[in-house]
């Protein structure tokens, strides 16, 4: 028998998503799949702002390369990282969901923000899991650059 493979998926705007990502890499030893949008987001945070809120405002769902999820049947537990914006992830979040199956999958949301809570965003999460059944959604995280936080959150889920 294999053991259970697992995947962190993570869309970063500034790097600091990839930074956590790359921390939880190193406590799991999963993979790593950067969500990459089809058409990138801007650099200056004031454009980035605008889009984003457009999207959301506009429940626009912006397209993505899902080529990397070849082996995504592979994986039984899903990290799936993002910064917060609004208190929520990104649509392009949402646009992962879509396009992907997440039937019996264990899923596993973390974020980074300065203030929000993953509080706000379990109840996106727990929709965007709806359609799929024998899912689990364990409450994610907020990431905030400490290894140890990171370790102590894995093994109190005993994700490790």
């Amino acid at each position: 028998m294999t053991e259970p493979k697992q995947l962190i998926v993570y869309f970063t705007a500034s790097g600091t998503t990839a930074r956590a990502a790359r921390a939880l890499q190193q406590a799991t030893g999963a993979d790593l799949i950067e969500i990459q949008p089809q058409e990138a987001y801007p650099q200056a945070y004031s454009e980035l702002t605008k889009r984003g809120q457009r999207e959301m405002d506009q429940q626009i769902r912006p397209a993505m390369n899902l080529e990397a999820f070849s082996n995504f049947k592979d994986y039984s537990t899903i990290f799936v990282g993002y910064p917060t914006w609004w208190g929520q992830p990104p649509m392009i979040i949402h646009t992962l969901f879509d396009g992907l199956d997440f039937t019996g999958k264990t899923v596993v949301p973390f974020m980074t923000s300065m203030s929000s809570s993953i509080d706000e965003a379990m109840p996106t999460f727990k929709e965007l899991l709806r359609p799929y059944s024998a899912t689990k959604l364990v409450d994610g995280f907020r990431y905030q650059g400490s290894a140890a936080q990171v370790t102590q959150f894995l093994q109190a889920h005993k994700l490790v």
